[in-house]
């Protein structure tokens, strides 16, 4: 695990495969305080603990290959749109709030009032 402070003028920071975390200067002009600055690395560190970013991947694979075998029955676009919204949102979603769940327990542990 590692990070990089980018020098970008986007309020944004991610997780990278790997674990590395990237947190743009603007998000950091922009959360003054330690907890909030914390909240978010927090958040992030949650990504690379849960390994989300593996996971994204595996699962982008089987969609994929699901998605190739559906486009000989339905159109491409409907494939498509059911696809994010049936698979690839939920699971995002699901992705982010484990992410919080790890990040308010690293906050935790590491004496913030998360």
């Amino acid at each position: 695990m590692g990070g990089y402070c980018g020098d970008e003028p986007e309020i944004n920071a991610f997780c990278l495969p790997g674990g590395k975390i990237v947190v743009f200067t603007a998000l950091l002009e922009h959360f003054l305080t330690d907890p909030e600055v914390a909240t978010i690395i927090g958040h992030e560190v949650g990504h690379a603990v849960a390994r989300h970013s593996a996971e994204q991947t595996s699962k982008d694979l089987w969609l994929t290959i699901l998605q190739l075998i559906l486009i000989h029955f339905f159109s491409p676009d409907i494939v498509n749109t059911m696809s994010n919204l049936f698979l690839r949102l939920p699971f995002s979603r699901r992705m982010e709030m484990e992410a919080d769940y790890i990040g308010l327990l690293l906050l935790a542990a590491a004496g913030f009032d998360p």
